[in-house]
């Protein structure tokens, strides 16, 4: 007990001499978590709006200033022609015909057994 006295007050006095660490200035990338090109808005803890950047850059925030902040994504609307989307659902039909074919008879089947 003598001894964990003198560590105890040793511990105290150097927490309360180390500086504080700080944390100012936090990097974001927003590619490696699979965003497409989009608009994000930044908004700080009160809400206040910051700035509009872009998923593909590189930003950085001073926490410092501010302990929170809130990303409004804004995804850019996609069009895709009619054409296009034709195509597309006929190939993905023809690549899983078994699928569909089983869930449709998988539907039928329940459907028989809870309309008696």
């Amino acid at each position: 007990m003598s001894m964990l006295k003198p560590i105890l007050l040793a511990l105290i006095v150097a927490a309360l001499l180390a500086p504080a660490a700080s944390a100012e200035a936090v990097t974001l990338t927003f590619q490696g978590i699979g965003l497409t090109t989009q608009d994000i808005d930044v908004f700080d803890a009160s809400g206040q709006y910051l700035f509009t950047t872009n998923s593909t850059a590189t930003i950085g925030l001073n926490v410092s200033e501010s302990p929170r902040y809130t990303f409004q994504l804004k995804p850019q609307p996609t069009t895709v022609d009619p054409v296009n989307l034709i195509n597309y659902l006929i190939t993905w039909l023809t690549d899983h015909i078994v699928i569909v074919l089983l869930l449709i008879i998988l539907l039928i089947a329940v459907g028989t057994v809870f309309r008696k």
